[in-house]
């Protein structure tokens, strides 16, 4: 496995086990120690807007296919 692959499942590893909440905490952290999160803080923000898009999909889409099947 070459190192580009090794980070990459790291990173996935990662993600899979933690939370928006944990990748703020890490942010906040590093930013109480003076490290520059101000890319990082903006990963965060932008998984927060897709996190909250995907959920609105799924309460709409959700909401129209129990309906349908209740119509059947």
């Amino acid at each position: 496995m070459n190192t580009r692959k090794g980070e990459q499942a790291t990173i996935e590893d990662w993600l899979r086990n933690h939370t928006l909440q944990d990748m703020e905490d890490i942010v906040a952290e590093l930013s109480a120690r003076g490290e520059d999160v101000v890319d990082m803080s903006k990963v965060v923000h932008e998984l927060e807007d897709i996190a909250e898009e995907e959920h609105e999909w799924e309460q709409e889409h959700g909401t129209k296919l129990k309906a349908e099947g209740e119509m059947a």
